[in-house]
C-alpha cells in the first residue's frame, strides 16, 4: 500500500496525448475495478486538432494499460459509467449520436437518436436507472435496458454552461456558470429524475458568481472553491473562501480558512473516502499551469450537545508528482486519484498534449 500525501507514475499508456477526452472509473459487483480513458483530441502543428476514437483500460492493481476497441472519434462528449456499460453522447462534430461501451466483451453499440438536438451535451449523470444528458438549457434522459429516451423539463431548468454539475444519489445540481444574459451567475438548480423537476437553489449565503470552479459532492455536502469572474480574476475569493450547500437543508455556508491553494481555474478534482476535496493542477493568476495541489476538508460532527466542523486546507505532496496541465481528468477509485492526460499551457503552441499521468494517495 502506498504512504500517506504521496505520487506514484503511471506507466506507459498505449495511447496518443490527448486532451478533452472523457475517463471514467468502471466498478461493478464482479470485481471490475478499471479506469477507462477514452477519446479526446491530438495536437496536429500547424492544423486543427485531430479528433480520437481509440482508448484504454488502467488496472491499477496489475498497474497496466489494456487498448479498447475504437468507436466514432469525438472529444467533450458527455459520459456516464452505468455499472455495466460507458455511455458516450455528442462531443464536437457528433452532437447527435452516441454509443455504449462494454469492457468486458470490448464491443461498442450506437445508441438510437434522441428526441432532443442539442449541440452543447457535454454533461452527464447516471441515476442507477438513466443516463441523464445535459446542456445549455435543455436535456434527456436514456434508459438502457429499454433503449429508450424522453425528454427532460425544461420548466426551471438552468443554462448550465461552464459548470461542475453534482450528482448527489438523487438530484443532479447546476449552479454558477454562464446565464441567459453571457454574464456568470451565483444562481442554479436541482433536477429530480423521478419527479422530472427542477428546483431553484437558494442565493442567500450562495458564492459570487463564477464559473470553472472546482466542486466535488462529499457524500452530503457540495464543496465549490476558486473559479473565473466576469472581472476576469481567477479564483474569485482570493481568500481563500470554500463554501458548501446542504441540499437537506438547502443552505450555502461559507469557510475561510487557509493557508489555500494557489487561486486558479480548470484544475482537476476527486473526492476521497473521507470528505475531503482533493484540488491539483489548472492555470494560476500568472497563467502559469500550476503542479501543485491541496486538500480541503470539512466533517461535520452533531451529538445531543454540540455541533461542529473539522475543516482546513493541507497541500498535496509535490514529491513524485506529473507535471502541471490543464483539461486533464481525475477519477477517485475509492483508495486514491488517478490523473491522465491534458495540456502542459507552459509548452509551446506546437507541443504534443500529455500522454502520462500519476496515482496520488491521500
Amino acid at each position: 500500500m502506498a504512504p500517506p500525501n504521496s505520487w506514484a507514475a503511471l506507466p506507459p499508456s498505449p495511447l496518443e496525448g490527448r486532451r478533452y477526452h472523457t475517463a471514467v472509473w468502471a466498478t461493478n459487483e464482479t470485481g471490475l475495478a478499471k479506469l477507462i480513458v477514452w477519446g479526446g483530441a491530438k495536437r496536429v502543428p500547424g492544423a486543427a486538432d485531430a479528433l480520437l476514437g481509440d482508448g484504454a483500460l488502467y488496472d491499477p492493481k496489475s498497474n497496466a494499460w489494456t487498448p479498447m476497441a475504437p468507436s466514432t472519434p469525438r472529444e467533450r462528449c458527455a459520459s456516464a459509467w452505468t455499472g455495466s456499460r460507458l455511455i458516450v453522447w455528442g462531443g464536437d462534430g457528433t452532437w447527435e449520436s452516441g454509443a455504449s461501451y462494454d469492457p468486458i466483451s470490448n464491443t461498442w453499440q450506437d445508441l438510437p437518436a434522441s428526441p432532443v438536438y442539442n449541440p452543447n451535451s457535454q454533461y452527464a449523470a447516471w441515476t442507477g436507472k438513466y443516463a441523464l444528458i445535459f446542456g445549455i438549457g435543455k436535456g434527456s434522459r436514456y434508459e438502457p435496458t429499454g433503449k429508450t429516451w424522453s425528454v427532460l423539463s425544461s420548466v426551471g431548468a438552468p443554462r448550465g454552461e461552464n459548470v461542475t454539475p453534482i450528482w448527489t444519489g438523487s438530484e443532479w445540481i447546476f449552479w454558477g456558470g454562464i446565464g441567459p444574459d453571457g454574464k456568470y451567475t451565483n444562481t442554479g438548480a436541482a433536477y429530480d429524475p423521478e419527479q422530472d423537476r427542477w428546483t431553484a437553489l437558494p442565493t442567500d449565503g450562495a458564492p459570487s458568481a463564477r464559473g470553472n470552479y472546482a466542486a466535488t459532492w462529499t457524500g452530503k455536502l457540495m464543496i465549490v472553491w476558486g473559479g473565473f469572474d466576469d472581472a476576469g480574476d481567477l479564483g474569485v475569493d482570493l481568500t481563500g473562501s470554500v463554501y458548501t450547500y446542504d441540499p437537506s437543508t438547502q443552505a450555502w455556508r461559507q469557510f475561510d480558512v487557509g493557508p489555500p491553494p494557489t487561486a486558479r481555474i480548470d484544475s482537476t478534482v476527486a473526492v476521497a473516502a473521507n470528505g475531503s476535496m482533493l484540488v491539483w493542477g489548472g492555470v494560476s493568476q500568472t497563467t502559469q499551469t500550476e503542479p501543485t495541489g491541496a486538500k480541503f476538508t470539512v466533517l461535520e460532527q452533531s451529538d445531543a450537545a454540540s455541533h461542529s466542523f473539522l475543516l482546513g486546507w493541507a497541500p498535496l505532496s509535490a514529491s513524485g508528482a506529473p507535471r502541471g496541465r490543464i483539461y486533464a481528468t481525475a477519477n477517485w477509485t475509492g483508495q486514491e486519484m488517478i490523473v491522465w492526460g491534458g495540456q502542459d499551457a507552459t509548452l509551446p503552441d506546437n507541443a504534443p498534449y500529455l500522454a502520462d499521468g500519476g496515482r496520488y494517495t491521500p
